[in-house]
């Protein structure tokens, strides 16, 4: 059985991540190098903003899950609104941002899918995947956690690529979805909680009643942040996390099922009546 994906597939946003992490660079900076370097394209909107890994991950749920599904089912977003702020607070907890892609089989029943920035501790595998490279990690019910490594961008890595693609188009070899045709294929599920991170300049863009808890909370800087737990349908139908500059990143251990977040939600609220009996 295979429990989940994680993966950096798209090279481009990774070497942008990199340098502005390791080498202290701004987006701007950063991507103007990647450009420089062919690892960019001269519009980059399809990588920088998360379209081509969105892409490529409808195809990833095909093969692991036999989910036939279109980009705009699954909730995604770039690394457009990162900023050196986030790296920082990144560096402060020991941790990277990479623009992970991942899919997760739910003991509620189903997937959930989704491709956004997340904070990745430094004992993940994809800490290690940096520059242009792409990384996979897979765990499994018998084979446990498998991770996959190779260049993601670049002249020669995409030349490779098309050329194969070529080949395969001349002997007539096509892809065979096992999952789809040999075993009843799964489902998506968006019925999950998210645990986030949310830096931005102006708490009037933020609608925290759209959380289901809020559990850290930083506004002295003249960017802010907090990090708060909120369902993903609630992002799907909302776009201010996209707007006014705003970054959402997701925290190392994401998601939270419907069993969980009510034991959790009475925790929070447990700890929030505590304050305002002991400290207001």
């Amino acid at each position: 059985m295979l429990h989940s994906i994680r993966a950096i597939v798209n090279g481009s946003t990774n070497f942008i991540l990199t340098k502005m992490f390791d080498e202290n660079l701004g987006f701007k900076e950063a991507l103007l190098l990647a450009q420089q370097l062919g690892f960019a394209e001269s519009n980059p909107t399809l990588d920088v903003e998360g379209f081509d890994a969105l892409n490529k991950w409808t195809i990833f749920l095909c093969h692991a899950y036999g989910i036939v599904t279109t980009p705009d089912q699954i909730l995604f977003t770039g690394i457009q609104n990162i900023h050196k702020s986030d790296a920082l607070v990144a560096k402060a907890r020991g941790q990277q941002i990479r623009l992970v892609a991942q899919a997760k089989k739910l003991v509620d029943g189903g997937v959930a899918a989704f491709v956004l920035p997340q904070f990745v501790l430094a004992d993940n595998p994809l800490s290690f995947v940096k520059n242009e490279y792409n990384g996979v990690v897979i765990e499994s019910g018998f084979a446990d956690q498998q991770f996959f490594y190779g260049k993601g961008a670049g002249s020669f890595p995409t030349a490779s690529a098309v050329l194969s693609d070529l080949s395969a188009l001349r002997y007539g070899y096509k892809y065979e979805y096992k999952k789809l045709y040999h075993h009843e294929p799964n489902q998506l599920n968006d019925d999950i909680y998210l645990r986030v991170y949310v830096s931005f300049t102006d708490v009037k863009n933020i609608p925290t009643e759209d959380f289901e808890w809020i559990e850290q909370w930083h506004a002295q800087e003249d960017r802010k942040y907090l990090s708060g737990v909120i369902a993903l349908k609630k992002l799907k139908t909302t776009i201010w996390w996209k707007e006014n500059g705003t970054s959402l990143i997701l925290e190392p251990d994401p998601i939270i099922e419907n069993i969980e977040v009510r034991k959790l939600k009475k925790k929070a609220w447990n700890w929030l009546d505590y304050c305002r009996i002991n400290l207001i």
